[in-house]
């Protein structure tokens, strides 16, 4: 009985100590090896898209194109969808929460319909409700760090004093 006993500690001891593959900070945060996301004063940054559509998008369907455009590669679930995947910002500026870039395209289909239908979409539904294959007149890639004030708050001080450009990288460059 104690041999068993001795074996399942043993066991669950191993297995702490191989599922231990995260790093740690200087303030013993764990930082995953395989994360891109950037570190500041030992507090991970986030990774967020921000944008300004050539038209409203606030409450469609996003997909995720091939590079020439002419492919669905991917599209949501249904219960993969928040009731609303983008937040408005000042500007007509936009706050991605699903995950767009710069080859995600919008359906010509909202969110909640989306959702609520009784069926699922064939690809070639998809292709034939997609609307401009090029969404947005800019899209930036920010770092944020959420310990410091509200992302919307900081986007909007951003955006009013136009540094956009200056604080985030910038994916789409618009048209002068």
């Amino acid at each position: 009985m104690n041999n068993i006993y001795l074996l399942f500690i043993s066991s669950i001891l191993l297995m702490g100590c191989s599922n231990a593959k995260f790093l740690k900070s200087e303030n013993s945060k764990p930082i995953h090896p395989d994360s891109k996301a950037v570190v500041e004063n030992n507090q991970p940054m986030r990774k967020i898209m921000v944008f300004k559509p050539y038209q409203d998008v606030y409450n469609l369907v996003p997909v995720r194109l091939s590079q020439d455009k002419k492919e669905v590669l991917s599209y949501p679930a249904a219960s993969d969808l928040p009731d609303l995947g983008i937040q408005k910002l000042e500007n007509g500026y936009l706050l991605d929460l699903i995950g767009v870039n710069e080859n995600t395209a919008y359906l010509n289909i909202t969110i909640n319909e989306y959702k609520t239908s009784s069926r699922s979409f064939s690809l070639k539904e998809l292709k034939s409700n997609i609307g401009n294959v090029n969404p947005y007149l800019e899209l930036y890639e920010c770092q944020y760090d959420s310990i410091k004030t509200s992302v919307n708050e900081a986007l909007n001080q951003w955006i009013k004093i136009g540094a956009l450009n200056k604080k985030c990288k910038q994916i789409i460059i618009p048209n002068k």
